[in-house]
């Protein structure tokens, strides 16, 4: 018996049959509903973009041996989304036979990240499924019986090399310029030999029989297309003196055992993909389908490295960054969405997957990651319900942290050390708003009011401070001296109007004059008199635009080449009113956001301003 093999623990039967391939294994989804499954189903049998007409099982095989990084994470992805995309199952699996490198809570912290992300997992080692374990470490004595009849059939064999025979090997490969491949000499032991020094304990390896086999096996990779390696075959170590497996083996016989159809993984282990395609043909296997996806780069074309960059995924979900941000931002980092928008939930990646994988290095432009963010934030303000325990990290909280403070100097500014945004803005839009009183003190209420401003939203959430600064006066009440300030602004607009086109030819004023307090007192009437549903969002009886452009063109000046004029001159009159400035989101909407209360209250304070001061052109004879 061989020394390794004593390291059995007890395994059922059915996963130690040789040579044994799962049937039936798409009988059952473990976290997939029914309705979900069958929904995703029908998009597999369209061929989308080469997607398989079949569900399709795909895995995600990490090492613990660090913690997720992008790549990683976007690996999990598309083997996620093509499982989905197909009514499939999506496998968890990990990877640790590299005792050494083990890092000790690395396995918890994939658990964390994955889940933080979405990316749930319908059998793995914590939620468990037929084809188990699913962490390589339990399943050493699969990987022996399977290696045992390798060796049997020829297809492998027991290598006696100690480290220094092998390090005497290598150094004379360099000396003389030559590979640095095995050089047989195990392979003429006698099958007698080999099972007697073994049976004594003697610390072996088990190793692929590489002389008999296909020196380089073709395949075809779904990216690639046709891929043959010039280099012949190595007799690369299956099993380790340890009794763990490598990698090239353990995985092989997972991914065959476990029934995974398609196998989804970086372009890096294309190079030694003939050599699994080789193990596949020793044991008289079929191939799963291979896809290489390309590397991931910085914008020096370097390969993203956590010592130049800030990878891991656990420090983006520490920052706030929504993982459906993440997650857009790397899908589309070597994979074409084709037609449609490029920002897209979960949901919509599965609906749009296809295998339309690019071939060249994919290059991480990390600037296009806040528009992700600022995105899928409006995204998570939009949903019904809102989604409060996305927001809270991510806008809630900061925005709410920075009220106190503003409120205390009775100001509101874009700090100057604050980076610039996506999108240009005015100069002028950013420079300080002085501050009323705060309107709404309680956290909920405050989280409630702040998550609807957002949803209405007509540009890009950017930072707390630049959208307090944007939205003050939905917040704060707005002092009496800017209101005086900007009437200023508007009055002048109003003469403009009235001289522009109410004077005849011989200079005589022609206006059926009314005066601009009346205009407000009757805007003010019509409003008051809107039944308290209306001031609900989502009522059938909310005010509504109609409502609105009819009241605004009840005084357009009723000439042609002024209508424009008018039209426009009427918004802001209500934009002064309401926020205390002639731009702004639309009017229906401040008024829902500000209540009646206090949307009558301001109107108040506009009709005074407007009757203190004096007369404007037209308003008297």
């Amino acid at each position: 018996m061989s020394s390794i093999s004593l390291l059995r623990p007890s395994i059922c039967r059915q996963c130690l049959r040789i040579g044994s391939r799962p049937q039936h294994v798409l009988r059952r989804s473990y976290a997939t509903s029914a309705p979900e499954a069958q929904a995703l189903f029908k998009h597999g049998k369209k061929h989308r973009g080469g997607l398989p007409d079949k569900p399709a099982r795909t895995r995600f095989a990490p090492s613990p041996t660090g913690y997720l990084h992008l790549g990683g994470l976007r690996t999990a992805l598309y083997n996620y989304l093509l499982a989905k995309a197909t009514g499939g199952q999506f496998l968890l699996r990990i990877e640790d036979t590299d005792q050494s490198r083990l890092v000790s809570d690395a396995e918890e912290s994939l658990y964390r990240d994955l889940q933080w992300a979405g990316l749930t997992w319908d059998e793995g080692p914590d939620v468990g499924g037929p084809f188990g374990p699913y962490r390589q470490s339990e399943r050493l004595p699969i990987y022996q019986v399977h290696a045992e009849q390798l060796i049997d059939s020829g297809g492998a064999f027991r290598c006696f090399c100690t480290p220094k025979d092998m390090l005497k090997h290598q150094q004379y490969c360099q000396e003389t310029n030559q590979p640095m491949t095995y050089p047989g000499t195990c392979q003429a032991l006698s099958p007698e030999e080999s099972e007697e020094r073994a049976s004594r304990g003697e610390a072996h390896t088990i190793r692929f029989n590489a002389r008999d086999a296909d020196p380089s096996p073709p395949f075809r990779d779904l990216v690639y297309g046709n891929f043959r390696r010039n280099e012949p075959q190595d007799s690369r170590i299956l099993i380790k003196s340890d009794g763990f497996p490598t990698y090239h083996f353990a995985h092989v016989v997972d991914d065959h055992l476990m029934g995974v159809t398609h196998v989804v993984r970086g372009a890096e282990w294309l190079i030694t993909t003939p050599f699994h395609v080789s193990l596949h043909n020793a044991f008289g296997w079929d191939l799963p389908e291979f896809s290489h996806v390309c590397l991931l780069t910085d914008m020096n074309r370097q390969k993203l490295s956590k010592r130049n960059h800030d990878i891991g995924v656990a420090s983006y979900r520490e920052k706030g960054i929504l993982p459906s941000a993440l997650l857009n931002f790397s899908v589309l980092a070597g994979w074409h969405a084709g037609r449609g928008p490029e920002v897209m939930t979960l949901p919509e990646m599965v609906e749009r997957f296809s295998f339309k994988f690019t071939k060249g290095d994919a290059i991480m432009d990390f600037g296009k990651l806040p528009f992700f963010q600022n995105s899928h934030i409006m995204i998570a303000a939009s949903a019904v319900p809102p989604r409060k325990d996305l927001l809270e990290p991510t806008f809630t909280k900061p925005v709410s942290k920075m009220i106190p403070m503003f409120s205390q100097k009775r100001e509101i500014f874009v700090p100057d050390d604050e980076p610039a945004p996506m999108s240009k803005l005015d100069i002028k839009s950013l420079s300080p708003l002085p501050l009323g009183e705060v309107m709404v003190k309680d956290g909920k209420e405050l989280e409630d009011k702040l998550i609807e401003i957002l949803r209405v939203d007509n540009q890009p959430y950017q930072t707390p401070s630049r959208f307090l600064h944007r939205h003050a006066y939905l917040i704060w009440r707005i002092p009496e001296h800017k209101i005086q300030w900007e009437f200023e602004q508007l009055r002048g607009m109003y003469v403009y109007i009235l001289e522009d086109g109410k004077v005849d030819q011989k200079g005589e004023e022609v206006w059926d004059e009314v005066s601009l307090v009346e205009i407000l007192e009757v805007y003010k009437k019509e409003l008051d008199e809107l039944p308290d549903e209306a001031w609900t969002f989502g009522s059938d009886k909310e005010i509504n635009n109609g409502l609105l452009k009819d009241m605004v063109n009840r005084y357009d000046f009723m000439e042609k080449e002024l209508h424009a004029k008018g039209f426009k001159w009427g918004w802001k009159v209500f934009r002064w009113i309401l926020t205390g400035s002639a731009e702004g989101s639309s009017i229906n909407q401040i008024l829902l956001l500000l209540g009646k209360d206090e949307s009558m209250r301001r109107f108040d304070m506009a009709i005074e301003i407007a009757s203190s001061a004096m007369p404007l052109a037209g308003e008297t004879k």
